[in-house]
C-alpha cells in the first residue's frame, strides 16, 4: 500500500468553493469529505486489491488491480466475478456511497467482460427518490451466469405517477446479454428472494406516502402472483416473520419449499 498520504499545510492559494448549476433538495450528511487531502485518504484506506484463495490458503492469486470496491460477487457457476467499483470525480456533498460507480461482470483474471452500468454522481435526486439506472444488480442463483436488476420508471422521483414506479429486468447468460423486463412493482421496488423452485420469486416493494410493504409470490412466466405480505410498516403485530430458508450447493440462500406450497 505505501505510507500514507501527508498533508502539505503550505497554503497554495484562497480556498474557494462555488455553487453553480441547478437547485436541488439535499440532505444534510456527517462525516463527507471536505478537501483534497481527504480525497487522498479516502483512497488510500479504501483502495484493496482482490484476490482468490485456495481452500487450504495456500495458493493465492490477484484478480485485476486494485479498486475502491462496492462489492464483488462471484457467479453461480463461479467462473466470473460481478464488481462494483467507485471512482472520481469525488463529492465534498454526498457520501461515497453516491459517487460515481462502474458496474461491470469480471473474468478470473479481472478483465472486464462486460460493463452493466457505468453510473454518475447521485446528486440532483428528489428526496425519498432514487438514481436513474440499474440497482440492485445481482446474479440469479438459479442460472449459471444470469443477472437481475431493477430501473424506476418514474424518473426516481416518488411524486411523478406512474402506474408502475419499478421494473426489474434480467439476463439468462451474461456472456451474451439480452435484457428482457422480468416483472414490475406498482410501489418501489425493495428486493427479490428467491424459492428452491426457479419458477417462483418473492417481489418486494415499499410505498412512501402511506409507509407500507408488500411481498408478492410470482410465478416467473408470469402466468401467477399471490400476495404473502401487505401492512404498515409501524403494524408490528401484523408481521409475518422472515420466511425460512436454506443454503444451496453453490451457498445461496433460497427460501424452503414443502409440498403444496411455501
Amino acid at each position: 500500500r505505501g505510507a500514507e498520504p501527508v498533508q502539505d499545510t503550505t497554503p497554495l492559494g484562497p480556498n474557494i468553493q462555488a455553487t453553480s448549476g441547478n437547485t436541488s433538495p439535499l440532505r444534510t450528511y456527517q462525516d463527507l469529505l471536505s478537501s483534497v487531502f481527504d480525497e487522498q485518504l479516502f483512497e488510500y484506506y479504501a483502495t484493496t486489491q482482490a484476490v482468490i484463495f485456495s481452500a487450504d490458503g495456500r495458493l493465492r492469486k490477484d484478480v485485476g488491480k486494485p479498486h475502491i470496491f462496492a462489492g464483488l460477487e462471484p457467479s453461480p457457476d463461479g467462473k466470473l466475478l460481478l464488481a462494483t467499483t467507485i471512482h472520481r470525480p469525488m463529492s465534498y456533498l454526498m457520501p461515497w456511497y453516491s459517487f460515481p460507480k462502474r458496474i461491470a461482470v469480471w473474468d478470473l483474471e479481472g478483465a472486464e467482460q462486460e460493463v452493466i452500468a457505468d453510473l454518475p454522481l447521485a446528486e440532483n435526486i428528489p428526496l425519498g427518490g432514487v438514481a436513474l439506472g440499474p440497482r440492485s444488480v445481482q446474479w440469479n442463483p438459479h442460472q449459471e451466469a444470469g443477472l437481475l436488476w431493477v430501473e424506476a420508471q418514474d424518473g426516481g422521483d416518488p411524486k411523478t405517477e406512474v402506474e408502475h414506479r419499478d421494473q426489474w429486468f434480467a439476463v439468462a447468460d451474461v456472456r451474451n446479454p439480452v435484457p428482457v423486463e422480468f416483472l414490475a412493482t406498482e410501489h418501489r421496488a425493495s428486493g427479490l428472494q428467491f424459492l428452491e423452485d426457479p419458477a417462483l420469486v418473492i417481489a418486494s416493494e415499499y410505498d412512501r406516502d402511506r409507509r407500507w410493504t408488500r411481498s408478492t409470490l410470482h410465478a416467473v412466466d408470469g402466468s401467477s402472483s399471490l400476495v404473502v405480505e401487505d401492512r404498515s410498516v409501524r403494524d408490528s403485530y401484523g408481521n409475518p416473520g422472515s420466511f425460512v430458508t436454506r443454503l444451496d450447493t453453490r451457498g445461496h440462500s433460497l427460501i424452503r419449499l414443502e409440498r403444496g406450497g411455501a
